[in-house]
């Protein structure tokens, strides 16, 4: 949580006018938080009261356990008299300080503040708990060449699929592996396609030992056996490539009419239609990026980015840990603005977003969340960050102000 972030809520925190999903958004962050962002916080926090002459009832109910409560944080240099040794004593406003000062560390005890003391008064519900909706799921469906197609979620594991002196094999942790199982295969070469719809997402072994990361509402598209000079696959969406080395056979992505060349790496495809651009994040190795007449050489820690219907290729140094957030089971975003947010949130979570009142999407937002809770963690961070409100009916997001 960043200082703008702490400031909006400890402005609601001095006037009572917050709700129990941010309290306990915020309760949450005060328990893991570190020495530096206690101090933060109550830098923040002081520079809020000493502007207020009133203060929510509540704080002066806890003065009792204020103590205690920050010895079990292991806090005692925290205490009261030592935060603020003659005015805690005298002074009205600053023992007022020093007791919602206090409280913000008895919040930090795992349940302490929710379980033994009156719990925030809840002023504005922004939705119902039944309207939650779950995340994505470890599923995709396989096309065969011959046109047969297989949700991997109702498969049993153990081999799936022969075709042309090719095994398919569904492993016991959920994955697809190809294995040569004929002379005949070389021969008989065909193409079959991983699709995921919205929701979800899967991992595969290649022929050749590749694996692909596929994210939700894409397709990969490849040969049963790479017979060719090069190995070469079509992705549509985005992927998470660690492909297996072999100099004599590069490896080539086309990703809508971007073409992606290597020997062996680990890097990210992202390549929706709808956004119109095609990025390459490189975590190790090095990528030849090609677009039209225009070549780039991508090196790791950069990203190129090129445009559909446009001549151009633009390399930048970016944060691969927030590229890959997803193969790591988070959403991470840095300046990002609440429309791009929600599309890649709409993708996982299968909702559509509806938008009331003006300039919403374009507020910024930066943070983590995990992609593997329900839509209400990502949807109350972002509440908390951005100030806005939403409701949820069925399968359908709207925010506004």
């Amino acid at each position: 949580m960043n200082q703008l972030a702490l400031l909006i809520f400890l402005e609601k925190l001095s006037s009572g006018n917050y709700t129990n999903v941010e309290y306990r958004i915020f309760s949450d962050w005060v328990e893991n938080a570190s020495r530096d962002e206690y101090d933060m916080l109550l830098q923040i926090w002081q520079e809020i009261v000493e502007q207020k002459e009133n203060f929510d009832p509540i704080y002066f109910s806890l003065i009792q356990n204020i103590e205690a409560g920050l010895d079990k944080l292991d806090y005692s240099d925290y205490n009261i008299k030592q935060l603020y040794p003659e005015k805690a004593e005298t002074g009205t406003i600053w023992k007022k300080i020093a007791v919602a000062a206090s409280v913000l560390f008895v919040m930090g005890i795992g349940g302490y503040f929710l379980s033994n003391h009156q719990q925030p008064r809840q002023l504005v519900v922004n939705h119902p708990l039944k309207n939650d909706i779950a995340p994505g799921r470890n599923t995709a469906t396989l096309t065969l060449a011959n046109g047969k197609r297989i949700l991997l979620s109702d498969a049993v594991n153990g081999e799936i699929a022969k075709e042309a002196g090719v095994r398919v094999t569904k492993t016991a942790n959920g994955q697809v592996v190809y294995t040569v199982a004929g002379d005949n295969a070389s021969e008989l070469n065909q193409f079959n396609k991983l699709s995921t719809a919205k929701g979800e997402t899967y991992k595969i072994y290649l022929p050749d030992g590749t694996q692909v990361w596929l994210n939700a509402a894409s397709s990969l598209t490849y040969p049963t056996v790479f017979t060719d000079k090069i190995r070469k696959v079509e992705l549509k969406g985005e992927g998470y490539f660690e492909v297996a080395k072999n100099k004599e056979k590069p490896f080539i992505v086309n990703a809508n009419g971007t073409e992606i060349k290597v020997l062996g790496t680990h890097f990210n495809i992202s390549a929706y239609l709808e956004d119109q651009t095609i990025t390459a994040t490189l975590v190790e190795g090095a990528i030849q990026m090609r677009h039209d007449h225009i070549v780039a050489l991508i090196k790791p820690g950069q990203q190129g980015v090129t445009t559909i219907d446009q001549d151009d290729i633009s390399v930048q140094n970016v944060d691969t840990e927030q590229s890959l957030a997803w193969t790591n089971g988070n959403f991470s975003f840095k300046d990002a603005s609440i429309k791009e947010v929600m599309k890649i949130a709409s993708r996982w979570y299968n909702v559509d977003v509806e938008y009331i009142g003006n300039n919403i999407k374009q507020k910024k937002l930066r943070g983590t969340v995990s992609r593997y809770k329900n839509i209400t963690e990502l949807l109350d961070n972002l509440t908390l960050t951005s100030g806005i409100h939403y409701k949820i009916e069925g399968r359908k997001v709207i925010l506004m102000k």
